[in-house]
């Protein structure tokens, strides 16, 4: 499908799974779960922004950064652009509770269990897991 504008919003998400292998998201504004992490600033760099936004979205001061896993491209028909989101592969230490003053919710979840969801924003985040290498 072609899509007029092909600019990205450059996004940088944490992957932080917990002892049984489950997933860290994020419910943000509007209610939507997403894995932890934002947008880019322009010139930032991504792990710096990834840190940014894991300190604002999750109240955490210090990250390992293990490794970049994946960068997946997708467009949204909500917001009518394209995204790109870099995908890193996180180790940290999760203050208690791991909730700062960007998100409202945050838990582990088996993303398995948003194969059939009905929230697109599941599904896409089923489909990213799907397709990691």
């Amino acid at each position: 499908m072609q899509h007029a504008s092909t600019t990205y919003r450059v996004t940088a998400k944490a992957i932080i799974n917990d002892a049984a292998g489950q997933v860290l998201l994020v419910e943000e504004t509007g209610g939507h779960r997403s894995l932890p992490g934002g947008g880019i600033e322009h010139g930032e760099d991504p792990e710096a922004g990834l840190a940014r936004e894991l300190h604002e979205e999750l109240g955490i001061s210090v990250i390992h950064l293990i490794k970049l896993k994946s960068a997946y491209p997708y467009y949204s028909v909500t917001r009518q652009a394209w995204w790109l989101w870099l995908l890193y592969e996180v180790d940290a230490d999760l203050p208690a509770p791991f909730v700062g003053e960007h998100a409202q919710t945050a838990q582990f979840f088996d993303i398995a269990t948003f194969k059939h969801s009905v929230q697109k924003s599941e599904q896409r985040l089923y489909e990213v897991f799907k397709a990691l290498p």
